[in-house]
């Protein structure tokens, strides 16, 4: 028996873009050579913050400390911000003993 291997015929793949492939290459070819002659990317959309924007941000991240200083130097908003950060770590703490008692007389 006589086996022959198969030949499987592949598509004839039609010639590459020349002309845009040389256009690519001389760009970066021109780049690596002059690196300020290479194009520069302009962005195409700036973002411009408001006055308030920079301060709510501002406001918002700053550490507890910078409040704290702000708030003994009387600025409003910080002496509130303190107030509601008291009022939040008092609701998270568990009630002392006297008022524990007094739940318990409550009970009985």
């Amino acid at each position: 028996m006589n086996v022959q291997p198969a030949t499987v015929q592949q598509p004839p793949q039609p010639p590459a873009d020349t002309k845009s492939t040389n256009i690519a290459s001389d760009n970066v070819k021109a780049a690596v050579e002059n690196p300020k002659a290479a194009p520069k990317v302009q962005p195409a959309d700036t973002v411009q913050i408001s006055s308030a924007a920079k301060q709510a941000l501002q406001e918002a991240t700053e550490t507890a400390a910078q409040t704290a200083k702000e708030a003994q130097g009387g600025d409003l908003q910080a002496k509130k911000l303190q107030a509601k950060e008291a009022a939040a770590q008092a609701a998270q703490q568990p009630p002392t003993n006297t008022e524990s008692k007094g739940a318990e007389n409550l009970l009985k």
